[in-house]
């Protein structure tokens, strides 16, 4: 299984539409006898750029609830462009005093940032006309993706356009052979949405046997 979807059917819900001129269209206060709650719409500024609806839940036990509901929308016109920057962080102490106050994208001197984690690098060294496996370094339950340089591998196309030279087992392992020279390449490993690793293959020509046999007497001989 390359892909697995989960279908949640749900009850199509009424939408109601209103401007900030037009709040006679709210929808009046009901009382839900069954969960002993009276609901009711109102419209406040929640910004300069929004104005939200929400929704009040009043128990007969005195307990106010609010949440914004989902099938009411509302729109209005903005005139003050909405922050694409995060605003200034206020660093405090045990006491609440203002240690440090940190500009957006900062973080505070006493603590470090949380770095992603460093893509693996390795080189494999192969002969020509031999066989190579790769493997991701991952959990066996993650989705895994190839892709050669920058190309991606299709692990049900792969082995057909290579005539099962080159395919991907039940484990995401990277299988070539009889490798040629111009398998030599960087292979990148995906885990879901993240780069893990990198294994850049380097195919050789091996040394000739009887080259290595007259080698191997030549040194008994001296």
């Amino acid at each position: 299984a390359v892909v697995i979807y989960q279908v949640d059917v749900l009850f199509r819900e009424p939408q109601l539409s209103v401007r900030e001129n037009e709040t006679f269209r709210l929808q009046p206060a009901r009382r839900l006898v069954d969960h002993n709650l009276e609901v009711s719409h109102s419209i406040r500024n929640g910004s300069k750029c929004l104005n939200s609806l929400q929704c009040t839940a009043i128990g007969r036990s005195g307990v106010n609830v609010t949440r914004v509901t989902g099938p009411v929308a509302g729109t209005s016109k903005c005139s003050d462009p909405c922050p694409t920057t995060p605003g200034p962080v206020r660093v405090t102490d045990k006491t609440g005093k203002v240690v440090e106050v940190l500009a957006g994208g900062y973080h505070p001197i006493g603590r470090k940032p949380n770095l992603p984690p460093l893509v693996i690098r390795k080189v494999r060294y192969a002969i020509k006309g031999t066989h190579i496996v790769l493997v991701c370094p991952t959990s066996k339950n993650s989705k895994v993706r190839w892709q050669r340089g920058e190309r991606a591998i299709n692990p049900r196309t792969i082995r057909r356009q290579t005539k099962g030279r080159v395919y991907l087992d039940r484990l995401n392992r990277l299988h070539i052979w009889k490798l040629r020279e111009r398998d030599s390449a960087p292979y990148n490993c995906w885990v879901w949405k993240r780069h893990t690793a990198t294994i850049k293959v380097l195919v050789y020509e091996g040394m000739d046997h009887n080259l290595k046999h007259y080698i191997t007497y030549g040194g008994l001989v001296l």
